[in-house]
């Protein structure tokens, strides 16, 4: 069955790289096994999907290039719209998308969940001698791919079925078995039972696996089948941990039940809709590869034990995952070890044209983005010109926001945590002056809030364009006007602080560089404690307090002066008034000070209140107490925001940053436990048994939302942290025809609510960098460098990714081809592009601002 299993695979993935015409429609059988003692597994994918590539745009006669309300421009060819047209590009020339393709037969997969139509026979198994059916036949059926873009009515998609067979028998270990499935189509198969090598989707451990040193090891064992409801596991079965090549048990343990399957969370929201049982191996610390076996089961996806396979890796992969999001560099071969490559973009010197608005992004009517920022951000157009460029891109929307400030934060604090470890650690990226690539990364981020800086002081939020973007433009075609909002105090009190910051951490690589930011940060202060008095006491007051308590205490940290730790003082949450418990870093709409906590007490260098002190160590503590508490509520562990609901990210990524702080200041084992039980659920220790992140783990997102990759027709980059599941289906679920999802979506599991849909499922395959990526580079960068001083190097050099497919092939064994772009007479002018290696700034060189 597993070379079966291979071939079918082998076959799916070059169903991707073949023209329109060779697509193959039918259904197609990708696994037959054993996935809980008397049930079999059944999955077949029916349809095959292809993306065609951008090209340059090469008219023919008969051409028609119409041009929509909104500015969207589609291609006419032989009376049929067949994809859109972008452009011109930065050689001057329209680039045409064609439309996605989508084939799928009349194959109807009603017949495969008709016990009748399938049988099972044995050689080896008496029971079996005769032909048998199943008892039951259950059904779980999703799409998998989706057509959003189409010239027809309604998009097609893939699907995905999966069959569950209760058998009139339990299957024999060892035994050979005929399935005959003819009559649901799919022909015969012939299976060996051998739960030790064969993987259950029921068995599940995160896809990378744990430091050797890690306190908490687990894997879960759970499965929900769809029509069939939870499958029940006694309590207390046993498992093993087998060495991955040999088969050889190296550990044995005892499942232990996490949550009933009707326990629910804070949000009444059960996400696995089953019994979800703990299989822990914590005492197991020999770095190896290994799997996860449940007798009678099957196995997990292999895992490793060790260093640079595991945290480091996946540390590596979310801080290159920011790289490939910077805005305002061409992204070249050199840099990008998976073949993503595009040529600059949103620069100035290209003719891109950035409109000073008057609209800001934290008062009404955009306050938090609650009312229309779009609008807000046209109405206040003026002929001002800003000169900004660089910073992080957002999915597909290409817009860089003051959300995205306290990744640098995060960046700058694992340097002061561990400036040894992190000074050895390079990820091939472009070299800034020789710095570190931690430091160099974080002050991308600084540069372009720099570049955000009116000569006053005044710092401006975010680059917004006028809408989302048009189809199918490129970060490099955008043909939306982009606007910069107006300064506020918001923005301009936590540039103060990541320009104090960013003074500190670069002077001793830079002096004259951190004296320039040190200019920026007093400037960026007066300016915001001028407009103070003229407050008018917005309801969302406290986010204001707490950016200038954070400045503060960063100014005071870079120049010593009594004034602002006395600011710091009167606007801390750690004052007197409350009860030892009542001390908390954050508390909903009261105060968020997690990030001023634990720099006062990493402040050694400059005198300090020691009972305000104490109180922010002890809020710290009562934080990550009470996240500990909330741990229990999640059947996996996941660390996620306790105040919002699921969806948009909070389900899985993680969110864990006050673990890590109570970790970083108190040192107890029960904080690290916690740290690393809720950093599982995206790296695949979730109902899915997949990973929500782009290039790691052995079933990694095809079709993040990043509007690029989708429209040159190759794999995203790597380090991309998905929303992942969500309870919210409204922008898709309207398209899917009828059957394609069973059971109906609202009675799926939270936890397995995802598909692999790209553009048409913004709510699960989209992403943010502040969301995503930030928080995961900064926890697992964490446990990488936790209590080493160098990296240590316990495999081989990681470049792109080494993790293996359930076949064992590397995830990008074939990385996908650089986009190449030519002129009209065939010229190649990627190569052109690189005067946008001039971004690096050099000591001196940051821009004054605007006159």
């Amino acid at each position: 069955m597993r070379t079966i299993q291979c071939l079918v695979v082998l076959l799916l993935m070059a169903a991707a790289t073949i023209g329109a015409a060779e697509l193959d429609g039918s259904p197609r059988l990708v696994e037959v096994v054993r996935v809980v003692p008397g049930v079999l597994r059944i999955e077949v994918r029916h349809g095959a999907w292809h993306n065609p590539p951008i090209e340059v745009y090469q008219a023919q006669d008969g051409d028609v290039i119409e041009t929509t309300g909104n500015g969207e421009r589609f291609l006419r060819r032989g009376g049929q719209r067949i994809g859109g047209i972008t452009g011109p590009d930065l050689a001057g020339d329209l680039l045409f998308k064609p439309y996605e393709i989508v084939v799928r037969d009349d194959w109807s997969p009603e017949a495969l969940f008709v016990p009748g139509n399938l049988t099972i026979s044995s050689a080896d198994h008496p029971a079996y001698a005769s032909p048998l059916s199943p008892v039951q036949v259950h059904r779980k059926s999703k799409v998998d791919h989706f057509r959003r873009w189409t010239a027809g009515w309604p998009p097609g998609v893939t699907l995905r079925h999966v069959a569950y067979l209760v058998l009139p028998e339990p299957l024999q270990e060892g035994a050979s078995y005929h399935l005959d499935l003819g009559a649901a189509g799919l022909g015969t198969v012939t299976m060996e039972v051998d739960t030790t090598a064969s993987r259950s989707e029921a068995v599940v451990v995160n896809h990378l696996g744990f430091r050797p040193d890690d306190p908490r090891k687990h894997g879960f064992l759970s499965l929900w089948m769809g029509t069939g409801g939870r499958h029940d596991v006694a309590d207390g079965l046993p498992f093993q941990v087998l060495d991955d090549a040999s088969g050889t048990v190296v550990f044995s343990g005892t499942a232990v039940l996490a949550r009933r399957w009707d326990q629910q969370d804070g949000f009444e929201i059960s996400h696995a809709r089953a019994d979800v049982h703990r299989l822990d191996f914590s005492a197991l610390t020999a770095p190896g590869r290994y799997r996860l076996h449940v007798p009678g089961f099957g196995c997990s996806y292999p895992f490793t034990l060790g260093h640079q396979a595991t945290w480091h890796q996946a540390a590596r992969s979310a801080l290159r995952g920011l790289y490939h999001h910077r805005s305002g560099i061409p992204h070249l071969a050199e840099h990008s070890e998976c073949g993503w490559t595009r040529p600059r973009n949103f620069h100035p010197d290209d003719g891109v044209v950035i409109r000073q608005s008057t609209a800001t992004w934290c008062v009404p009517p955009a306050a938090n983005e609650r009312g229309d920022i779009f609008a807000a951000l046209v109405a206040g157009e003026t002929e001002q010109q800003v000169l900004a460029w660089g910073g992080y891109h957002d999915a597909g929307d290409w817009d860089r926001r003051p959300q995205h400030i306290p990744i640098a934060y995060a960046l700058f604090t694992l340097w002061e945590l561990n400036p040894t470890y992190w000074s050895a650690l390079r990820w091939n990226i472009p070299s800034d002056n020789g710095l570190p690539d931690l430091l160099a990364e974080g002050l991308w981020l600084v540069d372009f809030y720099a570049r955000m800086q009116r000569d006053d002081g005044a710092v401006r939020g975010m680059i917004e364009q006028e809408e989302h973007p048009r189809y199918p433009d490129l970060s490099w075609t955008e043909s939306l006007r982009i606007y910069a909002t107006a300064p506020e105090a918001l923005t301009t009190w936590r540039a103060a602080a990541l320009f104090a910051w960013a003074a500190r951490v670069t002077e001793p690589f830079d002096a004259a560089r951190a004296e320039g930011y040190r200019v920026r940060a007093q400037s960026a202060w007066a300016w915001a404690e001028a407009w103070l008095p003229t407050w008018d006491g917005d309801p969302l007051h406290h986010l204001w307090n707490d950016a200038r308590n954070l400045a503060a205490l960063q100014l005071y940290r870079l120049l010593g002066e009594a004034g602002h730790h006395g600011i710091f003082l009167t606007t801390t949450a750690y004052a007197v008034g409350l009860s030892d418990g009542q001390y908390k870093t954050i508390v909903h709409n009261s105060h968020t000070q997690d990030w001023a906590a634990l720099q006062y007490h990493l402040a050694t260098e400059r005198p300090r209140d020691v009972e305000v002190l104490a109180r922010a160590r002890l809020a710290i503590r009562n934080s990550a107490d009470e996240w500990l508490g909330w741990l229990d509520l999640f059947a996996w562990g996941n660390g996620r925001n306790p105040w919002a609901p699921a969806g948009w990210g909070n389900l899985i990524n993680p969110q864990a940053q006050p673990l890590l702080l109570a970790h970083a200041v108190h040192g107890e084992d029960k904080y690290l436990v916690g740290l690393v039980s809720a950093v599982q659920a995206n790296l695949g220790a979730n109902p899915d048994n997949r990973s929500y992140v782009t290039g790691l783990g052995h079933d990694s997102p095809e079709n993040a939302l990043h509007i690029d990759a989708l429209h040159l027709g190759v794999t995203a980059p790597e380090g991309i942290v998905l929303y992942g599941p969500s309870p919210n289906w409204q922008w898709s679920y309207q398209y899917f025809p009828e059957g394609a999802v069973v059971p109906e979506i609202a009675d799926w599991p939270v936890g397995e609510r995802f598909m692999n849909l790209g553009l048409g499922s913004p709510e699960t395959n989209e992403y943010t960098v502040q969301q995503g990526m930030g928080p995961a580079a900064f926890t697992w960068g964490y446990l990488a460098a936790r209590s080493l001083e160098r990296p240590v190097f316990d495999g081989p050099d990681l470049r792109c990714i080494q993790v293996q497919d359930a076949d064992g092939r590397p995830w990008h064994s074939q990385p996908p081809a650089p986009a190449q772009f030519t002129d009209s007479d065939g010229n190649e002018v990627f190569d052109g592009l690189q005067r946008g290696q001039d971004h690096l700034l050099r000591p001196g060189a940051l821009p004054a601002g605007d006159s």
